[in-house]
């Protein structure tokens, strides 16, 4: 509760910092002119994102051997998304997700392998695509790209390390070592063969894109002008860095902040920057409504039970 309590305060005061600098009239009056059809269109492609990472994480579970249907996947998917309200920053989903199905099915390893895919997948074609986003903007407005080409040398230098890592048994007494002989492990058996490749790959390109998507249409909500694939990727890669950092309620102000300060630095006023993140995190909290009536029912499924069983 006490760390709960934390989180709450430092979600509260980022709200209040990024509140500070604004202007409250300019930010009501672009909250009143929101397009509520398109907000909705947001909150909806937020729902494709949990079927799509349901679908996906199914996918990763075959990859290691532990064939789940996709009912039972799409079930724990959306109850960890709506877990995710309390849990740290935007991974305390995995944390459940590799509990209740290891639990369910006794073999944590294979689940947890299978979570570490999807979220290794997802963050390569993140920055991937977001480095692509950022070339095009940079191109457009004249500015180098030394920052893009570094970015996509780093994501290649992680595969050279990958596939040239050391493997010893000398060294499997050192905790930090036999942790990244896992992860090598993962990523190469994720990336075994072509089909696993572009499976792997492809899935992660759409879970993203639904993402992007959601953006998009809050973006186009506040102002149709602002509607530009460039902004939608660029704002909502830097927002989802963000809310992974463990220290807000779900990453609530940190992925607000993160959108303002993106879309700020673009060139779009603040006001209607601050206008889409707050849309944004509405999409994101419907996000979390199928998982939420999912954790609900099977929880007065088991109250219905209880009485059974007890006579």
């Amino acid at each position: 509760m006490l760390i709960l309590a934390a989180k709450a305060a430092v979600t509260i005061v980022l709200f209040y910092l990024i509140l500070q600098v604004l202007d409250d009239d300019a930010l009501i009056e672009a909250l009143r002119d929101v397009d509520l059809g398109l907000a909705l269109l947001g909150v909806l492609a937020m729902w494709l994102n949990v079927a799509l990472s349901a679908y996906r994480w199914q996918v990763f579970l075959g990859f290691f051997r532990l064939e789940t249907s996709l009912t039972t996947c799409a079930r724990i998917y959306a109850e960890a998304v709506a877990v995710n309200l309390v849990l740290p920053g935007s991974v305390g989903g995995d944390v459940y997700r590799v509990y209740k199905l290891g639990h369910a099915r006794g073999r944590y390893w294979e689940v947890l392998s299978s979570v570490l895919a999807d979220r290794f997948c997802s963050l390569l074609v993140l920055l991937v695509v977001s480095a692509g986003a950022l070339s095009l903007h940079l191109q457009a407005a004249g500015g180098p790209l030394l920052f893009v080409l570094c970015l996509l040398a780093a994501t290649a230098a992680g595969f050279v390390f990958v596939y040239s890592f050391p493997v010893s048994r000398r060294w499997m007494d050192f905790k930090a070592y036999r942790y990244l002989v896992r992860l090598v492990h993962v990523v190469k058996r994720l990336f075994r063969g072509p089909q696993r490749i572009f499976s792997a790959l492809g899935l992660s390109v759409a879970v993203q894109a639904s993402v992007f998507a959601s953006m998009y249409f809050c973006l186009a909500a506040v102002e149709r002008d602002l509607a530009q694939v460039d902004l939608a990727i660029l704002s909502t890669a830097l927002a989802t860095l963000a809310a992974m950092l463990p220290v807000t309620l779900a990453g609530f102000g940190l992925r607000e902040g993160a959108v303002v300060a993106t879309l700020s630095l673009l060139g779009v006023p603040i006001e209607q920057a601050a206008a889409v993140a707050a849309v944004f995190a509405v999409c994101t909290l419907g996000q979390c409504l199928p998982g939420a009536l999912a954790w609900a029912s099977s929880t007065l499924e088991r109250s219905n039970e209880a009485p059974v069983r007890s006579r």
